[in-house]
């Protein structure tokens, strides 16, 4: 079986690319920039193969393979300092079109999308789930959303599923918010929580996110099109998370709580465990995994 990996160079990209490879699919990785990640994928296994691409160029793009089982789109820009809504427009919007455009000519069986809780925008419900409304989303949710919509217009000749991610964690992980409390954490700075009784699940372990895209390539087969948030099994609230992480990391941070600032919610997954073998890892085993990657006391495989 042979895939296209997008994104193959982001922190999600590279995990995904060696668990495909380690169980014998051949990954057609693409990446937008040199970079160390890329340059260690290089070496890693014939079975991976890299190819430097600008999705937004649909030019660019007769340099892959006329043909392919499955594409794995996980390439994308969020936003951070010198991102514009021009580069989520060129980038998630028109570059989903254009791997959309390649799936279909290639006769690619499935497509799978990496999207993000952030297309729920204004979320007030205590759990989300696949059926909850969209509301307001910012320029990067609105940007996921409708990558979304391509593909759904045609999921009736390329099955598609989005799954709209929460903070994912993984040795690499950076940005989302338990990879940030982790780093005050290590550097004994202060941390202000808030909400501190709201349960949380409001994370995804990369291995686990990585298992779920290998079943939904190899074994699943759906028409059609889905989208649904996943999380962490189980629940613990934001004030357990945070005691766990900061005596394991065992740091001196000061915490302060503040006032509640926006709606706290957990997600539920439970559509994507019945139907597409979801299988997440209760969220303080996922924490445990996490403090063991980022502390070198484990090789990854949680």
């Amino acid at each position: 079986m042979k895939i296209l990996l997008t994104g193959a160079g982001s922190f999600i990209g590279r995990h995904l690319a060696v668990h495909l490879a380690g169980v014998g699919i051949q990954v057609i990785g693409t990446y937008r920039t040199e970079s160390p990640a890329i340059s260690e994928l290089r070496n890693r296994t014939p079975r991976i193969e890299l190819i430097r691409l600008n999705l937004a160029d649909e030019r660019d793009f007769g340099v892959l393979p006329g043909s392919i089982d499955a594409v794995v789109h996980v390439a994308g820009v969020s936003p951070m300092l010198g991102v514009t809504i021009d580069d989520m427009l060129s980038i998630n919007v028109t570059g989903t079109r254009n791997v959309h455009l390649y799936a279909l000519k290639s006769k690619a069986e499935k497509f799978i999308y990496a999207s993000t809780l952030s297309v729920y925008g204004q979320i007030t419900v205590a759990h989300v789930d696949e059926a909850t409304p969209i509301v307001a989303p910012g320029s990067y949710g609105a940007s996921k959303y409708l990558a979304e919509r391509i593909l759904c217009e045609t999921s009736g000749e390329l099955p598609a599923i989005a799954v709209r991610l929460p903070g994912v964690l993984g040795r690499g992980a950076h940005r989302a918010w338990i990879p940030t409390l982790a780093e005050k954490f290590i550097a004994n700075e202060t941390v202000a929580i808030y909400n501190p009784a709201a349960m949380f699940n409001n994370a995804a372990h990369v291995l686990d996110v990585s298992n779920l895209i290998s079943h939904l390539i190899q074994e699943k087969s759906w028409r059609g099109f889905f989208a649904f948030p996943i999380g962490a099994g189980g629940s613990s609230t934001v004030g357990q998370v945070v005691r766990k992480l900061r005596e394991q990391l065992g740091s001196i941070s000061t915490v302060e709580i503040g006032g509640m600032t926006k709606h706290s919610f957990c997600i539920n997954s439970t559509f994507a465990m019945q139907y597409f073998g979801y299988a997440p890892m209760h969220i303080e085993k996922m924490l445990n995994c996490y403090v063991n990657e980022i502390s070198q006391r484990s090789n990854g495989e949680c």
